[in-house]
């Protein structure tokens, strides 16, 4: 984000580093924010086992990949969120896509800058690849993010989302790289 001060451009400082399961507490804080999982699968109120189930899956999936796929996002060397490409396929180099941020970071554009670093970084490390990622109809920004950034809509599941009851449909985007 763009801020003037003084007549001064400053950019926030947008690093996105390695998970390497060190960041539990901020996990833990994130995902028990119902702002950031009302949309997902995490469990509200989420529980400690599955906070820690959730860890292990991360990092077991990094466990089968040379390049590591899944980062801790840091704006000013604070935690915001936690992007990744998890494995779908490494035979057909598929990965999904996802991502989550502290509520107090949205609408900043951070979410499309770490999206979009970790799109550049997929395609340095993982050329040809191809990105999978679903979205629930009405999050429009998430929605937002991804459009903007190439993916385009492969279909919609209509009530496959279920959450507290509630049957929402599914937008499923894919995004192929393509080398210029």
């Amino acid at each position: 984000m763009l801020t003037a001060l003084s007549g001064e451009i400053i950019m926030e400082v947008i690093q996105l580093i390695e998970f390497r399961g060190k960041e539990k507490r901020f996990l833990w804080k994130l995902w028990t924010n119902e702002k950031v999982t009302r949309y997902t699968n995490i469990s509200y109120p989420l529980k400690k086992k599955e906070w820690k189930d959730r860890i292990a899956i991360i990092v077991q999936n990094q466990d089968t990949v040379l390049k590591k796929t899944v980062f801790v996002a840091y704006v000013d060397k604070k935690p915001v969120g936690i992007v990744g490409c998890p494995v779908l396929s490494l035979s057909d180099n598929t990965f999904g896509l996802f991502y989550q941020f502290d509520p107090k970071y949205w609408g900043k554009g951070i979410g499309k800058r770490c999206v979009k670093n970790l799109m550049e970084y997929m395609q340095y490390q993982y050329p040809g690849h191809a990105l999978y990622a679903d979205v629930v109809k009405e999050n429009y920004a998430s929605r937002k993010i991804l459009e903007t950034l190439g993916f385009i809509v492969i279909s919609e599941g209509y009530g496959e989302f279920q959450k507290d009851g509630i049957g929402r449909n599914i937008i499923h985007y894919s995004y192929q790289h393509r080398d210029a």
